[in-house]
């Protein structure tokens, strides 16, 4: 063999095996991601033990048949582009996959016959508008509540268990098992689900709180440093000593905002927060909105929430698939997914 013919079959091999190379990660993202969406849970619920190595033999699998199968860039992107929580719809309408789809991914029907398998109709999604002013919004499973002017929480959708503790308030929060208020002399008084947890909401005078699950943390009105609890049977967060101005909660940390614009944060699995120099944000697996000083809201969603529509806003709060704002001068607008009717902010 010439060295000539030798030297093309060694490039024709390094070419051939980049090219493995590129579709074995093309493939190893691809299954990943979609596991991502269909498998993993919050986080602290990791599958651990004898149904992880189940979960990865499947995954294994499924990556040997997306080799055997094939997969071009363009359908990658298809799929690296789906997010929750209508991933399956978004990448059914992707024109590289709806031209080839693959066989390892199982999509369900599509989002109005889904629907009606729960005899319900389909609903037009967003936006819709109202001339109703809220000084502060909170999104809740399937459902939107707004506190109005005068301290009254009103909701929206088909809210589960959003059951606030009667009012006036001058500040809110919910998550899907405990809706809280903060009234005008800082004590939180909060509604519990139908766990039977006991409510260990202290009676602190706060001037800012935030919940997650069944745990919160205040911002004390005398020295401005935080203080946490929770209704589960464990030791509440220990908090940085510092004086704060604002606070963030997740279910198993939090974020508070010093005095002089510093984030600190403690806890397992602290959340983000928002720009010091934020007016408003919210955000969730759906997507994050943030209100700047100069009132501009800008989105950074998923797929079925999409662009907000123009204008000047105060505050804006962010749900699965859906999204509320208060504009400035008055008036509210919702937009995104409406299958609950999330976007019919009350008239």
């Amino acid at each position: 063999m010439s060295r000539s013919i030798r030297m093309r079959m060694i490039s024709l091999a390094l070419l051939l095996a980049a090219c493995g190379d590129h579709s074995d990660d093309l493939c190893a993202r691809a299954v990943n991601h979609v596991f991502a969406m269909t498998v993993a849970g919050p986080i602290g619920s990791a599958p651990k033990g004898d149904e992880q190595k189940v979960i990865d033999q499947i995954q294994s699998a499924t990556r040997a048949q997306c080799r055997v199968e094939g997969l071009s860039q363009a359908q990658a992107d298809c799929i690296l582009a789906a997010k929750p929580p209508d991933w399956d719809d978004h990448l059914r309408t992707c024109p590289a996959f709806a031209a080839k789809p693959l066989t390892w991914i199982a999509l369900r029907p599509p989002r109005d016959q889904r629907r009606a398998m729960r005899d319900r109709k389909p609903v037009p999604d967003g936006p819709r508008e109202s001339k109703r002013h809220f000084v502060q919004l909170v999104a809740v499973p399937e459902g939107m509540c707004g506190l109005g002017d005068t301290g009254e929480v009103t909701c929206w959708g088909e809210p589960r268990r959003a059951k606030f503790p009667t009012g006036p308030f001058v500040q809110i929060a919910a998550t899907e098992d405990m809706a809280c208020g903060r009234n005008a002399d800082g004590i939180v008084r909060c509604s519990l689900g139908e766990f039977g947890q006991a409510d260990r909401t202290p009676t602190t005078p706060f001037s800012d709180f935030a919940i997650d699950e069944m745990r919160g943390c205040g911002i004390k009105r005398s020295d401005k440093q935080i203080e946490c609890w929770t209704s589960y049977d464990e030791e509440p967060l220990a908090t940085p000593l510092a004086q704060y101005k604002t606070i963030a909660v997740s279910h198993t940390g939090a974020c508070g905002r010093t005095v002089d614009g510093k984030a600190l944060c403690f806890g397992e699995y602290p959340p983000e927060l928002p720009p010091d120099d934020a007016l408003a944000a919210s955000g969730t697996k759906s997507g994050t909105c943030t209100i700047d000083k100069a009132h501009h809201l800008s989105c950074t969603t998923a797929w079925r929430m999409g662009d907000p529509p123009n204008g000047e806003y105060e505050t804006v709060a962010v749900g699965g698939g859906f999204a509320c704002a208060v504009r400035v001068g008055g008036g509210t607008v919702c937009w995104g997914e409406n299958d609950d009717g999330e976007c019919n902010v009350p008239q």
